[in-house]
């Protein structure tokens, strides 16, 4: 298993790469709008075997199908995509368990880290492709969860909730398992001191009954005053917006306070 570099990470790929410590890998959910399957597939022979210590296109140069394979039968990987993502390309691996979803608005970019001694939760703008994790500028957060230290299992399990209830049906029942069984990994691990102020974060996912504006305001600690906050779009507001997405979240902190 290749050993992570203490030099700061130069793209995103680098936040896959799994490090001697963190153990095996249990599973991996992955979750995408856009993918790259072919000219070049950056999926199976960068991202994938990135991920499972084999080493990318850039790393050690190309990795047979055959060795990908059987580093995949050791654990669980599924694929989230909306189904336009799939329909020019060949389908990935059959180790994979690949969900498209049918309707054209599936946009959310998480990633889920399952090993041994490290859950790793990435939230971020990029898509599965190589300008999105080699050379593109993408917002990203890193949220790590390990045994005694990292964020508190709470919010773990807050953000696959709210993750599965988006997604209604799609999710099949090896997906709910991996899912789960982080939850109850994460859980198991014994809590340890901490300095400092204690990380109170959440993720909410737009797409469900439940306006992001709204989610996003229902999250804020009631009575804490907002000192800045940065958001990251193409698409808000629209075109037949009457309000800007700054105006939309202050009143709705407004009328709560």
């Amino acid at each position: 298993m290749a050993k992570q570099s203490s030099t700061p990470a130069q793209n995103l790929l680098d936040a896959v790469r799994p490090a001697e410590s963190d153990g095996p890998l249990r599973s991996a959910v992955l979750s995408t709008y856009g993918l790259s399957l072919d000219q070049p597939n950056f999926f199976e022979h960068d991202f994938l075997p990135t991920l499972l210590g084999l080493g990318g296109v850039r790393d050690r140069g190309y990795v047979a199908p055959v060795a990908l394979e059987r580093k995949l039968s050791e654990s669980y990987c599924a694929l989230i995509c909306d189904a336009h993502a799939l329909a020019e390309g060949a389908r990935p691996s059959l180790r994979v368990d690949v969900i498209p979803i049918a309707r054209p608005r599936h946009h959310a970019k998480i990633v889920l880290i399952h090993r041994q001694r490290l859950i790793r939760v990435i939230v971020s703008s990029a898509n599965l492709t190589h300008d999105g994790y080699r050379s593109q500028r993408e917002a990203a957060a890193v949220l790590d969860f390990r045994p005694d230290r990292g964020l508190a299992p709470a919010i773990l399990d807050d953000l696959l909730k709210g993750w599965v209830a988006t997604l209604a049906g799609a999710p099949t029942t090896p997906l709910r398992a991996a899912l789960e069984n982080a939850v109850s990994s994460a859980a198991t691990w014994p809590a340890g001191p901490v300095k400092g102020p204690v990380p109170n974060v959440r993720v909410v996912h737009g797409g469900g009954p439940t306006a992001l504006w709204r989610q996003l305001a229902d999250a804020w600690p009631r009575g804490e005053p907002v000192l800045s906050w940065q958001i990251c779009s193409p698409f808000w507001p629209g075109p037949d917006s009457q309000t800007t997405p700054f105006e939309t979240i202050a009143e709705a902190l407004r009328q709560r306070d």
